[in-house]
């Protein structure tokens, strides 16, 4: 969502009302964060930088490859999958859990009222890189100009 209000605004548009609504107030997932942590969790953190950009970062600190699903990726109406993989701005959490952990979706969904959605897997032990049958775009890179 707020890639696409980001996209709107430097079009000199005025972007949707749910775009904008995510961009000026985004909800961080705090309760959910601590739920999934009781339930394994071994990694998260915000998309802030861009989905593929963080799930990079966590591929680089957990000395790991990701294989991503771009096509499972949730996007707000009308954000295109471009918005949804690079975009950042985000307070929506990636998470990585143990391939044996139980994680009712559904459920974790209507208690927390919260979607969770399985968008990808670790596959292994290094290279640290992050894969899709897609090309994926960089995101934010806080030393670039």
């Amino acid at each position: 969502g707020p890639a696409a209000a980001l996209r709107s605004w430097l079009a000199g548009a005025e972007p949707e009302p749910a775009h904008r609504e995510r961009f000026a107030r985004p909800s961080p997932r705090i309760q959910l964060a601590r739920t999934l942590a009781d339930l394994g969790a071994t990694a998260a953190m915000d998309v802030s930088d861009g989905l593929v950009a963080d799930l990079r970062h966590v591929a680089a600190a957990s000395g790991v490859r990701i294989e991503l699903d771009a096509e499972r990726v949730p996007r707000a109406p009308g954000a295109s999958l471009e918005d949804a993989l690079g975009g950042g701005e985000e307070y929506e959490l990636v998470v990585t859990m143990p391939a044996d952990a139980v994680v009712d979706e559904r459920a974790l969904e209507r208690e927390l009222g919260a979607p969770i959605t399985r968008v990808g897997r670790v596959l292994a032990r290094g290279p640290a890189e992050v894969v899709s049958r897609v090309d994926l775009p960089g995101g934010h890179d806080h030393f670039s100009r």
